[in-house]
């Protein structure tokens, strides 16, 4: 049972570890998945969301994200117009999307 007017306290939650363990990238990440996969806070875990996208690092499997460029062919033009993407990806856990975008990494 939740004590009565207890405050939701994610932000200074998060705002802790950032701070505590500002030297050491990995244990952040590793914290904050582990909070992610073990509450049930929704505003915690989107939070940590936004933390790990901005760190550009990914949810699943903490895996460094990287910048893959792919074209677009638009036949339906005149010429032979190609409209460029750019996302980021995990290596890892996007690897078919990867693949079926027949994307290559950023400057490669």
């Amino acid at each position: 049972m939740k004590p009565p007017n207890i405050e939701n306290m994610s932000t200074e939650v998060l705002d802790a570890i950032l701070d505590v363990y500002k030297d050491d990238k990995e244990l952040v990440i590793y914290c904050l998945r582990f909070l992610y996969y073990t509450t049930t806070n929704e505003k915690l875990q989107s939070n940590i969301v936004e933390i790990l996208s901005d760190m550009n690092y990914c949810i699943e499997c903490g895996s460094k994200m990287i910048n893959y460029e792919w074209e677009e062919p638009h036949d339906e033009l005149e010429g032979s117009y190609k409209e460029e993407f750019s996302a980021s990806f995990c290596p890892n856990c996007d690897h078919s999307e990867i693949k079926n975008l027949n994307a290559s990494k950023k400057g490669e």
